[in-house]
């Protein structure tokens, strides 16, 4: 399967779902914010999953995208 294409609006969309999942965290203290975590891939991998894409697929995004976060425990 083909990456879908960069819209305009993905930036903002991105920064309204961090935001959106953030304010859900804050509002469930009872689940340690480390247990987030177990959640959230699950999401990805359902994700990736349900829209065609295999399992190297999903792991090659994987590798690309880590990058980019590096520099947020640099």
């Amino acid at each position: 399967m083909e990456r879908r294409k960069p819209k305009k609006t993905d930036q903002q969309q991105t920064e309204k779902a961090f935001n959106i999942l953030k304010d859900c965290m804050a509002d469930h203290p009872e689940i340690e914010s480390t247990l987030w975590v177990g959640a959230f891939w699950s999401i990805l991998a359902d994700g990736y999953s349900a829209s065609g894409m295999s399992y190297d697929q999903f792991t090659t995004e994987w590798d690309q995208v880590k990058h980019f976060y590096k520099s947020w425990f640099d």
